[in-house]
Protein backbone atom coordinates (compact mmCIF):
# COMPACT_ATOMS: atom_id res chain seq x y z
CA UNK A 1 0.00 0.00 0.00
CA UNK A 2 2.88 2.36 0.80
CA UNK A 3 4.42 1.81 -2.62
CA UNK A 4 1.09 2.40 -4.31
CA UNK A 5 0.50 5.69 -2.47
CA UNK A 6 4.02 6.85 -3.23
CA UNK A 7 3.57 6.13 -6.94
CA UNK A 8 0.23 7.92 -7.02
CA UNK A 9 1.79 10.95 -5.33
CA UNK A 10 4.59 11.15 -7.86
CA UNK A 11 2.19 10.71 -10.74
CA UNK A 12 0.04 13.67 -9.70
CA UNK A 13 2.98 15.93 -9.01
CA UNK A 14 5.03 14.92 -12.02
CA UNK A 15 2.19 15.04 -14.50
CA UNK A 16 1.36 18.60 -13.54
CA UNK A 17 4.95 19.60 -14.20
CA UNK A 18 5.13 17.64 -17.45
CA UNK A 19 1.95 19.25 -18.78
CA UNK A 20 3.29 22.72 -17.96
CA UNK A 21 6.66 22.01 -19.54
CA UNK A 22 5.15 20.53 -22.71
CA UNK A 23 2.95 23.58 -23.10
CA UNK A 24 5.44 26.38 -22.44
CA UNK A 25 8.86 24.97 -23.37
CA UNK A 26 8.11 24.46 -27.10
CA UNK A 27 7.07 28.11 -27.31
CA UNK A 28 10.26 29.22 -25.59
CA UNK A 29 12.38 26.99 -27.81
CA UNK A 30 10.66 28.31 -30.93
CA UNK A 31 11.29 31.92 -29.92
CA UNK A 32 14.92 31.25 -29.03
CA UNK A 33 15.45 29.29 -32.23
CA UNK A 34 13.89 32.03 -34.34
CA UNK A 35 16.12 34.65 -32.77
CA UNK A 36 19.24 32.54 -33.25
CA UNK A 37 18.37 31.82 -36.87
CA UNK A 38 17.65 35.47 -37.61
CA UNK A 39 20.99 36.44 -36.08
CA UNK A 40 22.73 33.79 -38.15
CA UNK A 41 21.14 35.03 -41.38
CA UNK A 42 22.03 38.64 -40.61
CA UNK A 43 25.63 37.75 -39.76
CA UNK A 44 25.94 35.62 -42.88
CA UNK A 45 24.59 38.40 -45.07
CA UNK A 46 27.07 40.94 -43.67
CA UNK A 47 29.95 38.46 -44.01
CA UNK A 48 29.07 37.62 -47.61
CA UNK A 49 28.94 41.30 -48.50
CA UNK A 50 32.23 42.16 -46.79
CA UNK A 51 34.13 39.07 -48.00
CA UNK A 52 34.22 40.43 -51.56
CA UNK A 53 35.47 43.81 -50.35
CA UNK A 54 38.18 42.22 -48.19
CA UNK A 55 39.28 40.04 -51.10
CA UNK A 56 39.42 43.09 -53.40
CA UNK A 57 41.60 45.07 -50.99
CA UNK A 58 43.86 42.07 -50.32
CA UNK A 59 44.44 41.70 -54.08
CA UNK A 60 45.09 45.42 -54.38
CA UNK A 61 47.74 45.31 -51.61
CA UNK A 62 49.26 42.21 -53.20
CA UNK A 63 49.39 43.95 -56.59
CA UNK A 64 51.10 47.03 -55.09
CA UNK A 65 53.72 44.94 -53.28
CA UNK A 66 54.37 42.94 -56.42
CA UNK A 67 54.74 46.16 -58.43
CA UNK A 68 57.19 47.64 -55.90
CA UNK A 69 59.19 44.41 -56.05
CA UNK A 70 59.40 44.57 -59.86
CA UNK A 71 60.35 48.24 -59.73
CA UNK A 72 63.18 47.53 -57.28
CA UNK A 73 64.42 44.67 -59.43
CA UNK A 74 64.53 46.97 -62.49
CA UNK A 75 66.26 49.65 -60.39
CA UNK A 76 69.02 47.17 -59.63
CA UNK A 77 69.73 46.87 -63.38
CA UNK A 78 69.95 50.63 -63.91
CA UNK A 79 73.19 52.24 -65.17
CA UNK A 80 73.58 54.39 -62.05
CA UNK A 81 73.41 51.30 -59.81
CA UNK A 82 76.07 49.58 -61.88
CA UNK A 83 78.28 52.69 -61.74
CA UNK A 84 77.90 52.84 -57.94
CA UNK A 85 78.90 49.18 -57.67
CA UNK A 86 81.92 49.66 -60.00
CA UNK A 87 83.17 52.99 -58.57
CA UNK A 88 86.43 52.94 -56.63
CA UNK A 89 86.77 56.41 -55.12
CA UNK A 90 84.37 58.20 -52.80
CA UNK A 91 83.43 61.03 -55.21
CA UNK A 92 82.43 58.64 -57.99
CA UNK A 93 80.30 56.69 -55.52
CA UNK A 94 78.59 59.86 -54.27
CA UNK A 95 77.87 60.97 -57.85
CA UNK A 96 76.33 57.57 -58.70
CA UNK A 97 74.33 57.61 -55.46
CA UNK A 98 72.84 61.03 -56.33
CA UNK A 99 71.88 59.72 -59.78
CA UNK A 100 70.09 56.77 -58.14
CA UNK A 101 68.32 59.16 -55.78
CA UNK A 102 67.02 61.12 -58.77
CA UNK A 103 65.70 57.90 -60.31
CA UNK A 104 63.65 57.24 -57.12
CA UNK A 105 61.08 59.75 -58.39
CA UNK A 106 59.79 57.19 -60.89
CA UNK A 107 58.93 54.80 -58.05
CA UNK A 108 57.00 57.47 -56.17
CA UNK A 109 55.04 58.40 -59.29
CA UNK A 110 54.13 54.76 -59.96
CA UNK A 111 53.20 53.88 -56.36
CA UNK A 112 52.03 57.15 -54.88
CA UNK A 113 51.00 56.73 -51.27
CA UNK A 114 52.19 53.11 -51.07
CA UNK A 115 55.95 53.73 -50.96
CA UNK A 116 56.95 56.04 -48.09
CA UNK A 117 60.67 56.03 -48.83
CA UNK A 118 63.47 54.64 -51.03
CA UNK A 119 67.13 54.29 -50.10
CA UNK A 120 70.51 53.16 -51.36
CA UNK A 121 73.37 52.21 -49.05
CA UNK A 122 77.03 51.43 -49.74
CA UNK A 123 78.47 50.07 -46.47
CA UNK A 124 82.19 50.33 -47.24
CA UNK A 125 82.13 54.15 -47.46
CA UNK A 126 78.90 54.47 -45.45
CA UNK A 127 77.12 56.27 -48.26
CA UNK A 128 73.39 56.43 -47.48
CA UNK A 129 70.93 58.21 -49.76
CA UNK A 130 67.19 58.34 -49.20
CA UNK A 131 64.14 59.98 -50.65
CA UNK A 132 60.73 60.13 -48.94
CA UNK A 133 57.28 60.68 -50.33
CA UNK A 134 55.84 62.00 -47.06
CA UNK A 135 57.11 64.45 -44.53
CA UNK A 136 58.32 62.44 -41.52
CA UNK A 137 60.02 63.89 -38.50
CA UNK A 138 63.79 63.90 -38.44
CA UNK A 139 63.68 61.49 -35.51
CA UNK A 140 61.56 58.99 -37.44
CA UNK A 141 63.86 59.15 -40.46
CA UNK A 142 66.87 58.61 -38.24
CA UNK A 143 65.23 55.59 -36.59
CA UNK A 144 64.40 54.14 -40.02
CA UNK A 145 67.98 54.65 -41.20
CA UNK A 146 69.37 53.07 -38.02
CA UNK A 147 67.07 50.07 -38.38
CA UNK A 148 68.02 49.53 -42.07
CA UNK A 149 71.73 49.66 -41.29
CA UNK A 150 71.28 47.32 -38.36
CA UNK A 151 69.49 44.82 -40.58
CA UNK A 152 72.22 44.99 -43.22
CA UNK A 153 75.24 44.97 -40.93
CA UNK A 154 74.27 43.17 -37.71
CA UNK A 155 71.00 41.27 -37.71
CA UNK A 156 71.90 37.84 -39.09
CA UNK A 157 68.31 36.54 -38.93
CA UNK A 158 66.90 39.43 -40.93
CA UNK A 159 69.79 39.30 -43.42
CA UNK A 160 68.42 35.94 -44.53
CA UNK A 161 65.25 37.73 -45.65
CA UNK A 162 67.08 40.32 -47.79
CA UNK A 163 66.13 39.87 -51.45
CA UNK A 164 64.06 36.79 -50.54
CA UNK A 165 60.86 38.46 -49.36
CA UNK A 166 59.15 41.33 -47.61
CA UNK A 167 59.54 41.64 -43.88
CA UNK A 168 58.09 43.83 -41.17
CA UNK A 169 59.75 45.85 -38.43
CA UNK A 170 58.41 48.05 -35.68
CA UNK A 171 59.97 51.51 -35.49
CA UNK A 172 58.62 53.62 -32.67
CA UNK A 173 54.85 53.32 -32.64
CA UNK A 174 54.55 52.31 -36.30
CA UNK A 175 54.98 49.13 -38.28
CA UNK A 176 56.79 49.22 -41.63
CA UNK A 177 57.07 46.81 -44.54
CA UNK A 178 60.62 46.70 -45.96
CA UNK A 179 62.09 45.22 -49.10
CA UNK A 180 65.90 45.21 -49.46
CA UNK A 181 68.00 44.06 -52.42
CA UNK A 182 71.74 43.51 -52.61
CA UNK A 183 73.92 43.76 -55.72
CA UNK A 184 77.73 43.91 -55.83
CA UNK A 185 78.07 45.22 -52.30
CA UNK A 186 75.33 47.86 -52.67
CA UNK A 187 72.02 47.65 -50.76
CA UNK A 188 68.87 49.41 -51.82
CA UNK A 189 65.19 49.10 -51.18
CA UNK A 190 61.98 50.71 -49.93
CA UNK A 191 59.89 51.10 -46.81
CA UNK A 192 56.15 51.61 -46.39
CA UNK A 193 54.21 52.69 -43.33
CA UNK A 194 51.42 50.11 -42.92
CA UNK A 195 48.89 52.61 -41.58
CA UNK A 196 49.39 54.98 -44.53
CA UNK A 197 49.36 52.08 -46.98
CA UNK A 198 46.00 50.86 -45.67
CA UNK A 199 44.58 54.40 -45.75
CA UNK A 200 45.67 54.72 -49.39
CA UNK A 201 44.40 51.29 -50.45
CA UNK A 202 41.05 51.32 -48.63
CA UNK A 203 39.21 53.99 -50.53
CA UNK A 204 35.76 52.82 -49.40
CA UNK A 205 35.38 51.71 -45.74
CA UNK A 206 34.34 48.11 -45.15
CA UNK A 207 30.77 48.06 -43.89
CA UNK A 208 30.49 47.60 -40.08
CA UNK A 209 34.26 46.97 -39.76
CA UNK A 210 35.75 48.38 -36.56
CA UNK A 211 39.30 48.01 -37.85
CA UNK A 212 41.43 46.36 -40.54
CA UNK A 213 44.70 44.63 -39.74
CA UNK A 214 47.70 43.06 -41.39
CA UNK A 215 48.75 39.74 -39.85
CA UNK A 216 52.05 37.95 -40.31
CA UNK A 217 52.08 34.31 -41.34
CA UNK A 218 52.64 33.51 -37.62
CA UNK A 219 49.33 35.31 -36.91
CA UNK A 220 50.93 38.29 -35.17
CA UNK A 221 48.88 41.49 -35.66
CA UNK A 222 50.96 44.43 -36.93
CA UNK A 223 49.36 47.01 -34.68
CA UNK A 224 50.10 48.62 -31.33
CA UNK A 225 46.52 48.15 -30.06
CA UNK A 226 46.76 45.74 -27.13
CA UNK A 227 43.22 44.34 -27.45
CA UNK A 228 44.17 42.44 -30.60
CA UNK A 229 46.90 40.63 -28.67
CA UNK A 230 44.42 39.36 -26.06
CA UNK A 231 44.11 35.62 -25.48
CA UNK A 232 40.38 36.04 -26.08
CA UNK A 233 41.05 36.80 -29.76
CA UNK A 234 41.60 33.64 -31.78
CA UNK A 235 43.61 33.79 -35.00
CA UNK A 236 43.02 30.69 -37.08
CA UNK A 237 45.54 29.06 -39.38
CA UNK A 238 43.50 29.94 -42.43
CA UNK A 239 40.73 32.36 -43.36
CA UNK A 240 38.78 30.23 -45.81
CA UNK A 241 35.57 31.36 -44.13
CA UNK A 242 34.48 33.90 -41.54
CA UNK A 243 34.29 33.04 -37.84
CA UNK A 244 33.44 34.58 -34.46
CA UNK A 245 35.97 35.16 -31.69
CA UNK A 246 36.32 37.08 -28.42
CA UNK A 247 34.48 37.01 -25.10
CA UNK A 248 33.70 40.51 -23.83
CA UNK A 249 33.73 41.92 -27.37
CA UNK A 250 32.71 39.47 -30.07
CA UNK A 251 34.28 39.97 -33.48
CA UNK A 252 33.35 38.61 -36.86
CA UNK A 253 36.71 37.95 -38.53
CA UNK A 254 37.06 37.99 -42.34
CA UNK A 255 40.50 37.52 -43.85
CA UNK A 256 42.30 37.00 -47.16
CA UNK A 257 45.96 36.06 -47.80
CA UNK A 258 48.43 38.51 -49.37
CA UNK A 259 50.51 36.14 -51.43
CA UNK A 260 53.36 38.52 -52.25
CA UNK A 261 54.33 39.27 -48.68
CA UNK A 262 53.08 36.10 -46.91
CA UNK A 263 50.69 38.24 -44.90
CA UNK A 264 46.96 38.30 -44.25
CA UNK A 265 44.54 41.18 -44.69
CA UNK A 266 41.87 40.95 -41.96
CA UNK A 267 38.71 42.92 -41.26
CA UNK A 268 37.48 43.00 -37.64
CA UNK A 269 33.71 43.50 -37.51
CA UNK A 270 32.19 44.07 -34.08
CA UNK A 271 29.35 41.58 -33.80
CA UNK A 272 27.11 43.94 -31.85
CA UNK A 273 27.28 46.44 -34.74
CA UNK A 274 25.75 43.82 -37.02
CA UNK A 275 22.71 43.51 -34.77
CA UNK A 276 21.95 47.20 -34.45
CA UNK A 277 19.09 46.87 -36.86
CA UNK A 278 17.78 43.74 -35.15
CA UNK A 279 17.57 45.07 -31.59
CA UNK A 280 13.83 45.65 -31.86
CA UNK A 281 13.23 42.08 -33.01
CA UNK A 282 15.56 40.69 -30.35
CA UNK A 283 13.93 42.80 -27.65
CA UNK A 284 10.51 41.56 -28.69
CA UNK A 285 11.75 37.97 -28.52
CA UNK A 286 13.26 38.54 -25.08
CA UNK A 287 9.98 39.99 -23.81
CA UNK A 288 8.01 37.01 -25.17
CA UNK A 289 10.46 34.54 -23.68
CA UNK A 290 10.32 36.38 -20.36
CA UNK A 291 6.52 36.30 -20.34
CA UNK A 292 6.54 32.59 -21.22
CA UNK A 293 8.99 31.78 -18.45
CA UNK A 294 6.96 33.86 -15.99
CA UNK A 295 3.75 32.04 -16.91
CA UNK A 296 5.47 28.68 -16.54
CA UNK A 297 6.90 29.67 -13.17
CA UNK A 298 3.50 30.94 -11.96
CA UNK A 299 1.75 27.76 -13.05
CA UNK A 300 4.35 25.47 -11.45
CA UNK A 301 4.34 27.55 -8.27
CA UNK A 302 0.55 27.51 -8.06
CA UNK A 303 0.22 23.77 -8.74
CA UNK A 304 3.00 22.96 -6.29
CA UNK A 305 1.59 25.17 -3.55
CA UNK A 306 -2.09 24.25 -3.90
CA UNK A 307 -1.92 20.59 -4.93
CA UNK A 308 1.49 18.89 -4.83
CA UNK A 309 2.79 20.23 -1.50
CA UNK A 310 -0.42 19.59 0.54
CA UNK A 311 -0.73 16.11 -0.93
CA UNK A 312 2.91 15.28 -0.24
CA UNK A 313 2.53 16.64 3.31
CA UNK A 314 -0.43 14.33 3.94
CA UNK A 315 1.47 11.29 2.66
CA UNK A 316 4.60 12.11 4.69
CA UNK A 317 2.60 12.58 7.90
CA UNK A 318 0.76 9.29 7.31
CA UNK A 319 4.06 7.47 6.85
CA UNK A 320 5.48 8.98 10.05
CA UNK A 321 2.34 7.98 11.94
CA UNK A 322 2.68 4.47 10.52
CA UNK A 323 6.19 4.19 12.00
CA UNK A 324 4.85 5.16 15.44
CA UNK A 325 5.35 8.93 15.49
CA UNK A 326 1.99 10.17 16.79
CA UNK A 327 3.13 13.73 17.45
CA UNK A 328 2.84 14.80 13.82
CA UNK A 329 -0.01 17.09 12.84
CA UNK A 330 -1.38 18.55 9.63
CA UNK A 331 -2.17 22.27 9.33
CA UNK A 332 -5.90 22.69 9.72
CA UNK A 333 -6.02 25.85 7.63
CA UNK A 334 -5.78 25.32 3.88
CA UNK A 335 -6.57 27.33 0.75
CA UNK A 336 -8.29 24.25 -0.61
CA UNK A 337 -11.47 23.19 1.14
CA UNK A 338 -10.96 19.47 0.49
CA UNK A 339 -7.47 19.47 2.06
CA UNK A 340 -8.74 21.47 5.04
CA UNK A 341 -11.44 18.87 5.83
CA UNK A 342 -8.95 16.02 5.36
CA UNK A 343 -6.36 17.61 7.65
CA UNK A 344 -8.82 18.26 10.50
CA UNK A 345 -10.18 14.69 10.38
CA UNK A 346 -6.69 13.17 10.30
CA UNK A 347 -5.49 15.24 13.28
CA UNK A 348 -8.50 14.14 15.37
CA UNK A 349 -7.79 10.52 14.54
CA UNK A 350 -4.13 10.83 15.57
CA UNK A 351 -5.05 12.44 18.90
CA UNK A 352 -7.40 9.58 19.76
CA UNK A 353 -4.78 6.98 18.90
CA UNK A 354 -2.14 8.85 20.89
CA UNK A 355 -4.33 9.03 24.03
CA UNK A 356 -5.02 5.31 23.82
CA UNK A 357 -1.45 4.09 23.23
CA UNK A 358 1.05 6.67 24.43
CA UNK A 359 1.05 5.78 28.11
CA UNK A 360 1.56 2.05 27.62
CA UNK A 361 4.15 2.60 24.91
CA UNK A 362 6.24 5.08 26.92
CA UNK A 363 6.25 2.76 29.94
CA UNK A 364 7.58 0.02 27.73
CA UNK A 365 10.25 2.30 26.34
CA UNK A 366 11.34 3.37 29.79
CA UNK A 367 11.65 -0.25 30.87
CA UNK A 368 13.66 -1.14 27.80
CA UNK A 369 15.94 1.85 28.27
CA UNK A 370 16.65 0.88 31.89
CA UNK A 371 17.49 -2.66 30.81
CA UNK A 372 19.79 -1.39 28.07
CA UNK A 373 21.64 0.94 30.44
CA UNK A 374 22.17 -1.91 32.90
CA UNK A 375 23.38 -4.35 30.25
CA UNK A 376 25.64 -1.85 28.56
CA UNK A 377 27.61 -0.88 31.68
CA UNK A 378 28.33 -4.49 32.66
CA UNK A 379 32.06 -5.19 32.54
CA UNK A 380 34.35 -7.89 33.80
CA UNK A 381 35.73 -6.86 37.23
CA UNK A 382 38.28 -9.67 36.97
CA UNK A 383 39.65 -8.16 33.72
CA UNK A 384 39.83 -4.71 35.31
CA UNK A 385 41.66 -5.97 38.44
CA UNK A 386 44.15 -7.97 36.37
CA UNK A 387 44.79 -5.03 34.06
CA UNK A 388 45.46 -2.69 36.98
CA UNK A 389 47.75 -5.30 38.53
CA UNK A 390 49.74 -5.43 35.27
CA UNK A 391 50.05 -1.64 35.30
CA UNK A 392 51.29 -1.82 38.88
CA UNK A 393 53.91 -4.45 38.01
CA UNK A 394 55.18 -2.42 35.04
CA UNK A 395 55.38 0.65 37.29
CA UNK A 396 57.26 -1.34 39.97
CA UNK A 397 59.78 -2.39 37.30
CA UNK A 398 60.06 1.27 36.26
CA UNK A 399 58.96 0.36 32.72
CA UNK A 400 57.20 3.66 32.14
CA UNK A 401 56.83 3.12 28.40
CA UNK A 402 54.72 0.01 29.04
CA UNK A 403 52.82 1.82 31.79
CA UNK A 404 51.88 4.60 29.36
CA UNK A 405 51.02 2.10 26.64
CA UNK A 406 48.87 -0.02 28.97
CA UNK A 407 47.17 3.02 30.54
CA UNK A 408 46.31 4.56 27.17
CA UNK A 409 44.82 1.27 25.94
CA UNK A 410 42.81 0.92 29.16
CA UNK A 411 41.48 4.46 28.78
CA UNK A 412 40.28 3.63 25.26
CA UNK A 413 38.77 0.35 26.49
CA UNK A 414 36.79 1.76 29.42
CA UNK A 415 35.75 4.96 27.61
CA UNK A 416 34.20 2.74 24.94
CA UNK A 417 32.53 0.30 27.36
CA UNK A 418 31.34 2.79 29.98
CA UNK A 419 30.60 5.95 28.01
CA UNK A 420 29.95 4.68 24.49
CA UNK A 421 26.68 5.27 22.66
CA UNK A 422 24.03 2.58 22.33
CA UNK A 423 24.83 2.29 18.63
CA UNK A 424 28.28 2.60 17.06
CA UNK A 425 29.76 2.27 13.61
CA UNK A 426 31.06 -1.16 12.67
CA UNK A 427 34.54 0.31 12.24
CA UNK A 428 34.45 1.57 15.85
CA UNK A 429 33.67 -1.96 17.11
CA UNK A 430 36.59 -3.29 15.03
CA UNK A 431 38.95 -0.72 16.56
CA UNK A 432 37.71 -1.69 20.03
CA UNK A 433 38.40 -5.39 19.35
CA UNK A 434 41.90 -4.64 18.11
CA UNK A 435 42.56 -2.51 21.21
CA UNK A 436 41.21 -5.33 23.41
CA UNK A 437 43.63 -7.82 21.82
CA UNK A 438 46.45 -5.32 22.30
CA UNK A 439 45.56 -5.12 26.02
CA UNK A 440 45.53 -8.88 26.30
CA UNK A 441 48.97 -9.11 24.71
CA UNK A 442 50.32 -6.47 27.08
CA UNK A 443 48.73 -8.24 30.04
CA UNK A 444 49.68 -11.84 29.21
CA UNK A 445 52.94 -12.98 27.67
CA UNK A 446 51.49 -16.05 25.92
CA UNK A 447 49.02 -13.96 23.85
CA UNK A 448 51.53 -13.54 21.01
CA UNK A 449 50.16 -16.66 19.31
CA UNK A 450 46.76 -15.03 18.69
CA UNK A 451 45.90 -13.42 15.34
CA UNK A 452 42.73 -11.52 14.45
CA UNK A 453 41.80 -11.01 10.79
CA UNK A 454 39.14 -8.49 9.71
CA UNK A 455 37.44 -9.11 6.38
CA UNK A 456 34.81 -6.39 6.17
CA UNK A 457 34.17 -4.36 2.95
CA UNK A 458 34.88 -0.66 3.37
CA UNK A 459 31.30 0.31 2.47
CA UNK A 460 29.98 -1.68 5.48
CA UNK A 461 32.28 0.02 7.98
CA UNK A 462 29.67 2.80 8.40
CA UNK A 463 26.85 0.38 9.26
CA UNK A 464 25.36 1.08 12.70
CA UNK A 465 25.35 -1.81 15.20
CA UNK A 466 24.79 -2.08 18.97
CA UNK A 467 27.94 -1.50 20.99
CA UNK A 468 29.95 -4.58 22.10
CA UNK A 469 28.07 -7.27 20.19
CA UNK A 470 31.24 -8.68 18.59
CA UNK A 471 33.82 -8.32 21.39
CA UNK A 472 32.29 -10.91 23.79
CA UNK A 473 32.59 -13.63 21.13
CA UNK A 474 36.20 -12.64 20.36
CA UNK A 475 36.89 -12.80 24.12
CA UNK A 476 35.35 -16.30 24.33
CA UNK A 477 37.48 -17.46 21.39
CA UNK A 478 40.60 -16.26 23.21
CA UNK A 479 39.53 -17.90 26.51
CA UNK A 480 38.44 -21.30 25.20
CA UNK A 481 40.13 -21.60 21.82
CA UNK A 482 43.75 -20.73 22.72
CA UNK A 483 46.27 -23.55 22.34
CA UNK A 484 49.93 -23.68 23.15
CA UNK A 485 50.66 -25.84 20.11
CA UNK A 486 49.42 -23.65 17.29
CA UNK A 487 48.44 -20.07 16.51
CA UNK A 488 44.85 -19.18 17.36
CA UNK A 489 43.27 -17.39 14.40
CA UNK A 490 40.10 -15.40 14.83
CA UNK A 491 38.28 -14.14 11.72
CA UNK A 492 35.64 -11.39 11.81
CA UNK A 493 33.59 -11.07 8.62
CA UNK A 494 30.63 -8.94 7.55
CA UNK A 495 28.41 -8.92 4.49
CA UNK A 496 25.06 -7.47 3.42
CA UNK A 497 22.63 -9.44 1.30
CA UNK A 498 18.96 -8.71 0.62
CA UNK A 499 19.07 -5.87 3.17
CA UNK A 500 20.27 -8.24 5.91
CA UNK A 501 23.52 -7.40 7.69
CA UNK A 502 25.43 -10.61 8.51
CA UNK A 503 28.35 -10.62 10.98
CA UNK A 504 30.35 -13.81 11.47
CA UNK A 505 33.02 -14.56 14.12
CA UNK A 506 34.94 -17.82 13.67
CA UNK A 507 38.14 -19.34 15.08
CA UNK A 508 40.29 -22.42 14.58
CA UNK A 509 40.05 -23.56 18.21
CA UNK A 510 38.39 -26.65 19.64
CA UNK A 511 34.86 -25.42 19.01
CA UNK A 512 31.76 -25.68 21.22
CA UNK A 513 30.98 -28.69 23.34
CA UNK A 514 27.76 -30.37 22.28
CA UNK A 515 25.88 -29.55 25.47
CA UNK A 516 26.98 -25.89 25.40
CA UNK A 517 26.17 -25.59 21.67
CA UNK A 518 22.66 -26.97 22.26
CA UNK A 519 22.10 -24.58 25.18
CA UNK A 520 23.33 -21.55 23.23
CA UNK A 521 21.06 -22.22 20.25
CA UNK A 522 18.09 -22.66 22.61
CA UNK A 523 18.83 -19.31 24.26
CA UNK A 524 19.63 -20.83 27.67
CA UNK A 525 22.11 -19.50 30.23
CA UNK A 526 25.55 -21.17 29.86
CA UNK A 527 27.32 -22.29 33.04
CA UNK A 528 31.01 -23.18 33.00
CA UNK A 529 33.11 -24.07 35.99
CA UNK A 530 30.05 -23.43 38.20
CA UNK A 531 29.92 -19.78 37.02
CA UNK A 532 27.35 -18.09 34.83
CA UNK A 533 28.78 -16.62 31.62
CA UNK A 534 26.98 -13.34 31.11
CA UNK A 535 28.76 -12.12 27.93
CA UNK A 536 26.70 -14.05 25.38
CA UNK A 537 23.48 -13.60 27.35
CA UNK A 538 24.20 -9.85 27.48
CA UNK A 539 24.46 -9.67 23.69
CA UNK A 540 21.29 -11.76 23.26
CA UNK A 541 19.32 -9.53 25.64
CA UNK A 542 20.42 -6.27 23.99
CA UNK A 543 19.61 -7.59 20.51
CA UNK A 544 16.15 -8.63 21.73
CA UNK A 545 15.47 -5.22 23.29
CA UNK A 546 16.75 -3.24 20.33
CA UNK A 547 15.50 -5.36 17.43
CA UNK A 548 12.99 -7.84 18.74
CA UNK A 549 12.61 -10.82 16.41
CA UNK A 550 14.34 -9.00 13.57
CA UNK A 551 17.81 -9.96 14.86
CA UNK A 552 19.03 -13.56 15.02
CA UNK A 553 22.00 -15.10 16.88
CA UNK A 554 23.23 -18.62 15.97
CA UNK A 555 26.14 -20.88 16.97
CA UNK A 556 27.79 -23.87 15.30
CA UNK A 557 31.09 -25.66 14.85
CA UNK A 558 33.01 -25.53 11.60
CA UNK A 559 33.54 -28.62 9.43
CA UNK A 560 37.28 -28.45 10.11
CA UNK A 561 36.85 -27.50 13.74
CA UNK A 562 36.56 -24.19 15.51
CA UNK A 563 33.58 -22.19 16.76
CA UNK A 564 31.36 -20.07 14.49
CA UNK A 565 28.98 -17.34 15.69
CA UNK A 566 26.59 -15.56 13.28
CA UNK A 567 24.62 -12.37 13.91
CA UNK A 568 21.92 -11.33 11.41
CA UNK A 569 20.02 -8.03 11.50
CA UNK A 570 17.31 -7.22 8.93
CA UNK A 571 16.47 -3.85 7.37
CA UNK A 572 13.15 -3.61 9.21
CA UNK A 573 15.11 -3.97 12.45
CA UNK A 574 16.97 -0.78 11.55
CA UNK A 575 13.62 1.01 11.33
CA UNK A 576 12.73 -0.27 14.80
CA UNK A 577 16.12 0.96 16.09
CA UNK A 578 15.57 4.47 14.71
CA UNK A 579 12.12 4.62 16.24
CA UNK A 580 13.50 3.59 19.63
CA UNK A 581 16.20 6.26 19.38
CA UNK A 582 13.64 8.98 18.66
CA UNK A 583 11.37 7.89 21.53
CA UNK A 584 14.26 7.75 23.99
CA UNK A 585 15.30 11.27 23.08
CA UNK A 586 11.76 12.60 23.48
CA UNK A 587 11.27 10.90 26.86
CA UNK A 588 14.59 12.18 28.16
CA UNK A 589 13.64 15.65 27.09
Amino acid sequence: MKTYRRNRQHLIKDRLMVYAVFFIVPIILFLIGSNIYATYLLRRQVASSDENTVKLYAEKIDKNLSGIKNYLISLGDSLAMKQLAAARDYDQKMLAAYQIKNEFQEGFSLYDGVIDGLFVYEPSDEIYMKKTAVVDTIKELEEIETQIKKIIEEDTELQKQIVAKWFDVRIGTHYYLLRIYHTHGVYYGSWSNLERMLEKVITIPIENAENVLILTKEKEPLTIEERYYSKDIEWRDHFSEYYLTGTDDRYLVIGEPIEEGEYFFVAMILDQNIHKGAWLFTGFMVVLIGISVLLLWMFIRYSKKEIAVPLERVVNVMEKAETGDLDVVLPEESHTKEFGILNVSFNKMLKEIKHLKIKVYEEKIQKQKAQLDFLQIQTNPHFFINAMNVVYNYARLNNMEMVKNMTLSLVKHFRYTLYGETWVFLEEEVEFIQNYLHLQKLRTANMSNIEIEIEIPQELMKERIPIMIIQPFVENSIKYGESEKEVLKILVEAAKENDILQICIRDNGEGFENEILEALNQGKQVIREEKKRIGIQNVRSRLSILYGEEAHLSFRNGECGGAIVEIKISKTACVRRNRLEEKNERINY
